[in-house]
């Protein structure tokens, strides 16, 4: 259904582009500040990652998902592949072929939690600050 390409240098500008429109859409609970603020230490995550864009069998890339170990520590889908199946197609391919198990997402994304609870994430813990010390609460969810 996708295929995967590893990241390269020269796609962080795209894929920081794809992280903002992603995020405007799904993080509703950010201000304009944090965005922007936010935005600023992507490029730096993604170089710290593993990183899989995964693109449709024409090329068009639908997004890109960061891993570290067995943790998914990013999974942002351009906006125009919402609700295509997409998501759980990366979800189940990582889960099979990468071994992931434990994700982390901010409480204040109902809808990232619903997701990931449709594909048997449960909450294992929760902290009150997010995993560079702002004030957004983290549910930490384990594969059941």
């Amino acid at each position: 259904m996708l295929n995967q390409k590893a990241f390269k240098p020269s796609d962080t500008e795209y894929l920081v582009d794809l992280w903002e429109r992603s995020v405007r859409k799904t993080h509703l609970f950010l201000s304009e500040r944090d965005i922007l603020s936010i935005k600023n230490d992507i490029p730096n995550h993604l170089n710290n990652l593993d990183v899989i864009i995964w693109e449709t069998l024409d090329g068009t890339i639908v997004g890109f998902s960061g891993i570290y170990k067995t943790h998914l520590e990013a999974l942002f889908i351009d906006p125009v592949h919402f609700r295509k199946g997409y998501g759980k197609y990366i979800i189940r391919t990582l889960i099979n072929e990468f071994g992931i198990k434990t994700v982390d997402v901010n409480k204040d994304n109902k809808g990232a939690f619903e997701f990931y609870k449709s594909l048997g994430f449960m909450v294992e813990s929760e902290s009150a600050i997010d995993n560079e010390g702002r004030n957004f609460p983290l549910l930490h969810l384990i594969l059941e």
